[in-house]
Order: structure tokens, then C-alpha cells, then sequence
């Protein structure tokens, strides 16, 4: 995802989680599904660069350094003040 390539993940563990909407999520197993959310984005050029920025985003909210510390500060932030 940091790369601005769109993902294409099965619904195992937290996969789903970690893409998000920046992303397709097939079920765990459903080979077909998969397929299909391969050609969709073979044939969509669109979509491609619309998860794929969407993808870069969220690693750089998420992911990095940065994005954690700025979320564990939140917690704590709301924690302390309620």
C-alpha cells in the first residue's frame, strides 16, 4: 500500500483491518472472488489509482512512526481529560 498499489486481501485475521477501504476484501477461500477483484482492477484504471492513494494514506495515518504516536497520544489525551 505504501507503494500506491492497490491490494486485493481475503477476509483472514486482521487483513481486512489493515486495508480497510484501501482496498478488496474477498472470503477467505472464495478463489472466484478473488479472480474477479483482479480483473476488476486489471480493467479499471480508475480504481487502481484510487486505492492506490488510498492505500498510501493510510499507511502514512496508520502505519508509521508518526501516525502512532499520534494516535497512542490521543488515547492517553482522552483518557487524562475525559
Amino acid at each position: 500500500m505504501n507503494s500506491q498499489v492497490p491490494v486485493v486481501g481475503s477476509s483472514c485475521g486482521e487483513t481486512p483491518y489493515v486495508i480497510g477501504d484501501a482496498g478488496l476484501i474477498f472470503q477467505e477461500g472464495d478463489v472466484m472472488k478473488m479472480v474477479e477483484h483482479l480483473r476488476l482492477l486489471e480493467s479499471n484504471p480508475d480504481l487502481r489509482v484510487k486505492l492506490g492513494k488510498r492505500g498510501y494514506e493510510r499507511v502514512q495515518d496508520c502505519y508509521t512512526f508518526q501516525g502512532i504516536a499520534q494516535r497512542t497520544f490521543q488515547v492517553w489525551n482522552d483518557l487524562i481529560h475525559g
